[in-house]
């Protein structure tokens, strides 16, 4: 081995220890401050407490960002609880030094029949915007609303023509959208819904529709 070729190794592998020495400093400085401001907040997750910093987003005050101390991993679709409310982790980026997720509320639960069993969900709704991506959203059209919840075997049983009970409006899903916001059986499951009439026999006070199979669509 030349003298040319030993400089270059030893100058790369130098290089390499900066980094690693550089990481390691980031990460002990953000885990001695991670809960030394206001944001901080104690989540739980899979009911596991998780520390964590909850940022404002925007002026959508049901749409935050959520920041985790170093080398923390979580899955897309994930339900977080966060002062007593519940959230879906609606998109998670992985850092060793800053992994940092957005989060949406979940202010509804979906319920549904399939044969005898009743199935409850969580999800975030929307009424008038459709989210797009970080700070960008267009707006949907009229009586139409998007649900965004975990993608799972139970959430997996909606179908097409499925209704669901909001308030006292009906919604059937007319948009079924499972793979562009899931990855290896986790992550987010999300639907479009139109509002629809009201079926004689729908439960409105516990919040569950007529099942779909006795009915055809019936779009206002």
């Amino acid at each position: 081995m030349s003298y040319l070729d030993k400089y270059s190794k030893r100058m790369s592998s130098y290089g390499a220890n900066v980094l690693e020495d550089y990481k390691e400093s980031s990460v002990h400085l953000v885990n001695e401050s991670f809960a030394d401001i206001p944001s901080f907040r104690v989540v739980k997750i899979n009911g596991v407490n998780v520390d964590s910093r909850i940022v404002q987003s925007g002026t959508q005050s049901n749409r935050q960002h959520i920041l985790f101390r170093p080398g923390a991993n979580f899955s897309k679709g994930e339900l977080i609880e966060v002062d007593g409310g519940t959230w879906l982790l609606s998109d998670f980026f992985i850092s060793e030094v800053f992994p940092k997720g957005r989060i949406e509320e979940c202010q509804h639960v979906l319920k549904w029949k399939k044969g005898q069993d009743t199935h409850l969900q969580p999800c975030a709704l929307s009424v008038d915007i459709m989210y797009l991506e970080e700070d960008k959203f267009v707006e949907v059209p009229d009586g139409t609303i998007i649900v965004r919840t975990p993608f799972n075997s139970i959430a997996d049983t909606i179908v097409i023509r499925d209704r669901f009970i909001f308030g006292s409006s009906s919604f059937e899903v007319v948009v079924k959208d499972d793979f562009s916001e899931i990855s290896k059986g986790k992550g987010v499951l999300k639907l479009t819904l139109k509002r629809v009439e009201i079926s004689d026999n729908d439960d409105v006070e516990n919040q569950i529709s007529e099942p779909s199979t006795s009915l055809g669509s019936r779009w206002k």
